[in-house]
């Protein structure tokens, strides 16, 4: 087993932070009680940046103990708290939905996409041979509330974007390169209340005019997107 010293090095920053949110959550109650709602606003988003850094160090935390199954007990404990949806369509697509939005650059904000989405296409693929598309295309679909639309802006260099891209590829693609891999994104409306807030990602085989669909004439880009679109 791990020195209890690093265990118990990694819990104190962990309650550092906890209480630094304790002390985070009442300012924000105040600003919005007293009706400053931008400086609420403003300080929420530290609180969320504390937050995900502290969601990493719990995560980490187990592995300390020095206990041999700490990781994959890690990886347990993401999958059953967050619902990462991976399969095929019936169309022969392959289709990942993540329950957020990708965060924008952040502090470690690839770990803590990788760290529920490998656990997941893992899996997936535990009982599947991997896919290998030589020629492919990933499109990324980014859908968000009708009343946020700031969450509208998505950076297209966003590196967490490029961290899923690279995830999935692990599993999927024999090369992602530019080359033989192009990227397409999507961000339409949405107006329903509790409005859902996700990232779905789908990747299809190409060919020189298009993408082969199972069963179907080849489709170009845009009607492709055109129908995800609808979906």
């Amino acid at each position: 087993m791990a020195s209890n010293n690093s265990f118990l090095d990694v819990l104190g920053t962990i309650d550092g932070k906890v209480q630094r949110m304790s002390t985070e959550v009442k300012t924000i109650r105040q600003l919005a009680t007293d009706g400053h709602m931008e400086d609420a606003y403003a300080v929420s988003l530290r609180l969320a940046k504390i937050a995900e850094r502290s969601t990493l160090l719990t995560r980490i935390l187990p592995v300390y103990s020095g206990k041999p199954t700490a990781y994959m007990d890690v990886e347990a404990v993401i999958r059953g708290t967050v619902p990462v949806k991976v399969s095929i369509t019936d169309m022969g697509w392959f289709y990942v939905n993540l329950p957020a939005l990708l965060p924008k650059k952040e502090f470690n904000s690839r770990s803590y996409v990788r760290g529920y989405l490998f656990p997941a296409l893992n899996q997936f693929f535990a009982d599947k041979d991997p896919l290998h598309y030589e020629d492919a295309v990933i499109i990324f679909r980014h859908v968000y509330c009708r009343d946020r639309p700031e969450r509208r802006r998505r950076d297209h260099d966003n590196i967490e974007v490029n961290c899923v891209a690279d995830t999935i590829a692990l599993f999927v693609l024999l090369d992602d390169s530019p080359s033989v891999c192009s990227h397409y994104s999507r961000r339409p409306f949405k107006n329903i209340s509790p409005c859902p807030t996700k990232t779905s990602i789908w990747i299809s085989g190409t060919t020189t005019n298009g993408f082969t669909l199972p069963g179907r004439k080849v489709w170009t880009a845009g009607r492709l997107i055109r129908h995800i679109v609808l979906i």
